[in-house]
């Protein structure tokens, strides 16, 4: 597998960049606006996580 000459990177690498962006992403956002950010990763983690139940 070579590199792509429009980016360097191999494929491997493109694997890993958008997780390192999002990491990098998701620290600016808890850095920069604590409770915006804690409030819809909540909300996040309830859509995935089925919380709250709509089962009794």
């Amino acid at each position: 597998m070579g590199r792509t000459p429009e980016t360097g990177l191999t494929p491997a690498e493109w694997c890993e960049f958008p997780r390192y962006a999002l990491v990098r992403i998701l620290m600016h956002a808890v850095k920069t606006e604590p409770a915006r950010f804690w409030r819809v990763f909540g909300w996040f983690v309830a859509c995935f996580t089925g919380f709250p139940s709509e089962t009794p």
